[in-house]
């Protein structure tokens, strides 16, 4: 009787064994664990990109700075016969004259991935205590800096448009400021200021614009309303992971802004929000479907 009992007991075991190694083989993956081996590989070819690039477009960068004219600096540039009549007419006052040669070590880089291009932004101090950061963009096997980005373009200087001098419309690389966020969150308008950026020295700015009010349910507004919800979330368009250096609560913005008017009957009108960023690109930066929901563009 005894030996039956051990018997049965053996045979119990050996079915409970087998059914959790069925169960072990045939276990469902968590998604979570699918999307983590993604990110994974995507780091992991990030790091590969950067290992073999980034001493070319460091490259790139000493012979851009070391250029003089506008001709010379252009074969180091994306796009670079869009790119010298700017380059021309912005040369009096981009302030590049003083920049010193940076040195490694004070640099940081990172991997953007602007749709579906795959680019190199630098980020370096110089020794006067300046902060500044490019974007390297591959054309033909070489790798070049987005010009537009690295000078923080505007078709004309934020003072002299507001001042009534100049085109009556023009589109800017601006940092944009939410008024009395709290204040105003159940109003159908979103209150925004707007700053020319200081080259150079990312947490400062020049003076402010006048008020914009922007419907919260237009384009403009929603996205608007993304990039501020990732700001606070300490997220960048495109997923973009170099320093923030910015003022605390301001977005960088593309905007098309029109003037009209003469001195005390003087106003403007945002005429398109382009991006919220300032990269070359046609991307908004984030993405609102129909449904109001936000995705970061990458």
């Amino acid at each position: 009787m005894i030996i039956l009992v051990v018997i049965l007991m053996l045979a119990i075991g050996l079915i409970v064994l087998a059914i959790k190694t069925i169960w072990s083989v045939k276990e469902i993956p968590n998604p979570a664990s699918n999307a983590s081996v993604i990110e994974t590989a995507t780091e992991n070819e990030n790091l590969v990109l950067l290992n073999k690039y980034t001493s070319k477009c460091w490259d790139t960068l000493q012979k851009f700075l070391q250029a003089g004219l506008p001709e010379q600096r252009s074969q180091y540039v994306s796009q670079p016969i869009a790119a010298v009549t700017r380059m021309t007419r912005h040369q009096g006052f981009e302030g590049m004259d003083n920049i010193s040669l940076p040195t490694l070590k004070t640099s940081q880089w990172s991997v953007v991935s602007i749709g579906a291009e795959k680019s190199i932004e630098g980020f370096w101090i110089n020794e006067d205590g300046r902060c500044f950061d490019t974007l390297f963009r591959k054309e033909q096997e070489e790798w070049l800096i987005d010009w537009e980005y690295f000078v923080r373009y505007s078709e004309m200087p934020l003072a002299v448009f507001l001042s009534g001098n100049g085109d009556a419309e023009g589109e800017f690389r601006l940092l944009a400021r939410e008024r009395l966020a709290e204040d105003r969150k159940d109003l159908p308008t979103i209150s925004i200021m707007f700053y020319a950026p200081v080259f150079g020295r990312p947490a400062e700015t020049g003076a402010p614009s006048p008020e914009f009010l922007v419907q919260r349910n237009s384009p403009a507004g929603k996205l608007l309303e993304a990039a501020f919800a990732a700001l606070k979330n300490k997220k960048r368009p495109f997923n973009a992971t170099n320093l923030n250096l910015d003022p605390e609560g301001m977005i960088r913005v593309r905007v098309k802004i029109r003037r009209s008017g003469e001195m005390e009957t003087r106003a403007f009108e945002i005429v398109e929000l382009k991006a919220c960023h300032w990269y070359s690109s046609d991307l908004p930066g984030f993405d609102v479907d129909n449904e109001g929901e936000v995705k970061n563009q990458d």
